[in-house]
């Protein structure tokens, strides 16, 4: 795991629980509002932090913490993810994914194998402004559409999240988005506007 940082103590990124917050290096997409650049862009990175460092200091904090969530960048493009995920479920903890579901192969994986305990999804927007908003040319939006899914029928918690980019989007956007989610129930703060000003 190539791991940028830990937030030792957190008690907004995991709802009703209080949990350390992990972030990944590195994100296969572009988004023009992204407020992590030094997590997305290469020349941006520092010096990663030792997987067993994050370990240890995990085996340290339970239980006076109960869940870990682990955010970038992207989760999903680190290789030994899924080694990670299992490392720390043997510490007990609940775990709670971040990811733009960009990758739906490896998603399946960790939710057949019951790894996490929620699911945060980042939907970028409307599928026909996904590239703009990704900042990345996809070639088909299959495996954004089937993480949705996935997510939605797994038996997992979850939740749903887009950006208001005001440069690109409007309220029928807003809409669209929320035609994708079965459960509206799942959308996050009915899509929260980020000031862009």
């Amino acid at each position: 795991m190539i791991i940028a940082g830990i937030d030792k103590f957190s008690l907004n990124e995991y709802p009703g629980k209080p949990c350390a917050v992990i972030f990944t290096q590195g994100c296969n997409y572009r988004c023009p509002f992204c407020y992590n650049n030094e997590l997305v862009i290469p020349e941006k990175f520092g010096t990663p932090v030792p997987e067993s460092e994050v370990i240890e200091l995990l085996k340290s904090r339970w239980p006076r913490l109960d869940a870990v969530a682990i955010t970038g960048g992207e989760p999903l493009i680190q290789e030994d993810l899924i080694d990670f995920l299992l490392k720390i479920k043997q510490l007990n903890y609940y775990i709670k994914l971040n990811t733009n579901g960009s990758d739906s192969t490896k998603l399946e994986q960790i939710i057949s194998q019951k790894l996490v305990d929620y699911i945060q999804m980042d939907i970028k927007g409307p599928w026909h402004k996904y590239n703009v908003l990704s900042g990345i040319n996809h070639k088909n939006l299959s495996n954004i559409k089937q993480s949705i899914n996935l997510v939605e029928s797994s038996s997992i918690e979850h939740e749903f999240r887009t950006t208001y980019y005001k440069f690109c989007m409007d309220d029928k956007d807003i809409n669209e988005i929320k035609s994708y989610v079965k459960n509206s129930n799942h959308i996050v703060n009915d899509f929260s506007k980020l000031n862009n000003s």
